[in-house]
């Protein structure tokens, strides 16, 4: 139910084994689910793992006024473009 979990590697004690390994793992449903909702307080939060999975036409309205995705979308789109890249991926790898 929560948009992330955080794992680490520590004794059943509860102390942890190395300081500077975390692993989280975001709950994709649920954020993916803010950008349908058009939550918009939720998106802005989580727009950078939202890009990951939207079409091209979405990635223009998210992009909007935020440089990194801007910078995304423009070499997402460029390497679609490739014909090296398209003729490489079969259309269930796309």
């Amino acid at each position: 139910k929560d948009d992330y979990i955080r794992y680490y590697i520590q004794s059943n004690e509860g102390i942890k084994y190395l300081q500077n390994i975390e692993i989280i793992e975001f709950n994709m449903d649920n954020i993916i689910g803010y950008w349908y909702n058009k939550n918009e307080k939720k998106v802005s939060e989580y727009k950078h793992l939202i890009m990951l999975d939207l079409e091209c036409g979405e990635v223009e309205k998210l992009s909007k006024g935020d440089v990194f995705v801007e910078e995304y979308k423009k070499k997402i789109t460029d390497l679609n473009e490739r014909e090296t890249f398209q003729s490489a991926m079969t259309y269930e790898e796309d």
